[in-house]
């Protein structure tokens, strides 16, 4: 378990140097139980997010016809829009778009092993858009900045961090872009400085 923990945080440090440093350091990884190395990573409002960092989340995902389709129906959507060939074609679409709903959720998907994997919360979604349509077949990325900062008002160990996630399709155009806020644990909370 151990191994897969370290595993798991080594991706992370592509993004950033320190956080490398960290478990290149043989004295950081030695006799680590999963539990320390969670403890010990030097996670938080101090040491992985600053003002203006881009984080491009990986992997992309292609989103298939069964998807889309699945997702109308587990839902319950009840606008033909999405499940209906023959309607969307009335409506100038070649074939059935996915829903945003599931656009949102697969962009949002990409971005938890950078942002909030550690998070003790979300608090919110702002000034969500969706400015084109997917289609089955649409491959997405998604990157996300960091817009601000704080430290909690009520919770000295904790901070909020405000960042702007983008998803985008295979021509690079945005399809979903949105605010979101997230409560972590400052890297002091977990014995750091």
């Amino acid at each position: 378990m151990a191994d897969y923990v370290f595993e798991s945080r080594v991706w992370l440090a592509r993004a950033r140097p320190e956080v490398f440093e960290f478990f290149a350091d043989p004295a950081n990884l030695v006799h680590m139980t999963p539990a320390q190395a969670l403890a010990d990573f030097p996670f938080g409002i101090g040491s992985i997010f600053n003002v203006g960092d881009v984080y491009r989340h990986h992997w992309g995902r292609t989103l298939t016809d069964g998807e889309a389709q699945l997702f109308a129906t587990a839902t319950m959507n009840a606008v033909p829009l999405y499940f209906n060939k023959l309607h969307a074609q009335a409506l100038g679409h070649h074939t059935p778009p996915v829903h945003p709903l599931l656009v949102m959720n697969v962009v949002f998907g990409m971005t938890v092993e950078d942002l909030s994997e550690q998070a003790i919360a979300h608090l919110g979604y702002w000034n969500m858009k969706f400015p084109a349509w997917v289609y089955p077949g649409d491959t997405l990325i998604s990157s996300s900045e960091v817009l601000d900062k704080r430290e909690s008002g009520s919770k000295p160990d904790r901070g909020i961090v405000h960042v702007r996630t983008t998803g985008r399709n295979q021509r690079v155009e945005e399809v979903c872009v949105y605010e979101r806020k997230i409560l972590v644990k400052k890297r002091s909370s977990y014995g750091g400085r």
